[in-house]
């Protein structure tokens, strides 16, 4: 709303964040890749905004593949982590299934669909 009638370099880089998660979700990909999504926004936005992409995830009962580096914030959406090693002869090193967090957010993100909505990758 305030920011409606700025131009892009006259907006701050989590206002960018934002609106380019909206516009990956806006185009309702079957897959979504989201490297580091929340990474610049302060910690009010970035809850309202990662509460929001459940909310949406549910309606649109897609996959989606999240990038982080954040144990706190793949604890909190995901049902699966996939821990990556590093280097440029990086591999999976360690699969790890979240319970706690699909059962608390199955309900919120359709997990009932067989999809594995949100996946990381750390390193």
């Amino acid at each position: 709303t305030h920011a409606k009638d700025k131009l892009p370099a006259e907006i701050s880089g989590g206002m960018k964040q934002r609106i380019g998660i909206a516009r990956a979700l806006g185009m309702e990909p079957k897959v979504l890749l989201m490297d580091e999504p929340f990474g610049a926004l302060d910690s009010l936005t970035r809850a309202h905004l990662q509460d929001s992409l459940m909310e949406i995830q549910a309606e649109l009962n897609n996959t989606v593949i999240m990038i982080t580096h954040d144990v706190d914030e793949a604890v909190l959406l995901l049902d699966k982590i996939v821990m990556i090693t590093n280097g440029p002869a990086a591999s999976i090193w360690r699969v790890l299934s979240c319970p706690a967090a699909s059962a608390q957010t199955a309900p919120v993100i359709g997990r009932q669909s067989g999809l594995q909505p949100l996946s990381v990758r750390s390193h």
